[in-house]
């Protein structure tokens, strides 16, 4: 049932391509082709990873069942490569809620859909965690360790994180969000090998090569963009100046 965390990184851009077609579809937002080929690269990567792994090392252990695991974790168990499934599912849910997102920032107080949005999401979480684990995974809820560190990672970085996404949301684009999501993966592999220690195998390597090769595609074509529209904002101003230079006939 378990993803590997590599498997995880690599399998997270597909949301880069996955949000551009959504901001074609909803928003009519057409992306350069620079960017629809890295988002082609990026696709192409995944599956060259997926499939080399199947090939060399065939069909992957099932994991052992526990009687104290929900009804949902004996299913996902059985299942091969369910942890890799969820997190494709996690992504399409992901996207949906971008699009959300973009439209409820723009017509609701960003206190009030932050916190509702946190609150829901709370009840859903702990919903599919009952199904998933059962009710033993409360069983430290009340931990003094458990707090002092929920208090630091919800105050600082899912509080701040959560702040500053809806403030880039409010005044960006969708290729300006995708594009700066770009570099996810490559700093969640520095910290997977820092934290945990893991490194990728052969397969990941040729995928992720070509997963980078997307990501700088997807780079280069936003910066290609802004240029004009910097010198296009560079010429409106000097314009502006050289008319205000001028004298008034009398």
């Amino acid at each position: 049932m378990y993803a590997d965390i590599i498997n995880v990184i690599l399998i997270s851009t597909l949301l880069t391509p996955m949000r551009l077609f959504a901001g074609w579809v909803f928003y009519r937002e057409v992306p350069q082709l620079r960017t629809l080929l890295g988002s082609l690269l990026t696709i192409v990567g995944i599956l060259a990873a997926f499939f080399i792994q199947l090939w060399v090392s065939g069909h992957p252990e099932k994991t052992m069942l526990s009687p104290t695991e929900g009804a949902l974790y004996s299913f996902l168990a059985r299942t091969p490569y369910s942890g890799e499934m969820c997190i494709l599912m996690a992504i399409l849910l992901k996207t949906i809620s971008m699009l959300i997102n973009f439209h409820a920032v723009r017509t609701l107080p960003l206190g009030a859909f932050s916190v509702l949005s946190m609150f829901l999401g709370i009840i859903f979480f702990s919903f599919i965690v009952i199904l998933t684990v059962g009710w033993s995974h409360f069983a430290d809820i009340f931990s003094p360790f458990l707090w002092q560190w929920m208090l630091l990672y919800g105050g600082v970085i899912v509080g701040l994180r959560t702040y500053f996404k809806y403030i880039g949301m409010k005044y960006a684009d969708v290729s300006i969000v995708v594009t700066s999501s770009s570099v996810v993966p490559l700093v969640s592999i520095f910290f997977a090998y820092l934290i945990l220690g893991t490194l990728p195998g052969i397969a990941q390597i040729l995928g992720g090569s070509l997963i980078l090769a997307g990501l700088v595609l997807n780079i280069a074509s936003k910066l290609k963009t802004e240029e004009p529209q910097k010198a296009l904002e560079e010429k409106n101003y000097l314009d502006f100046q050289v008319i205000e230079a001028k004298p008034l006939k009398e």
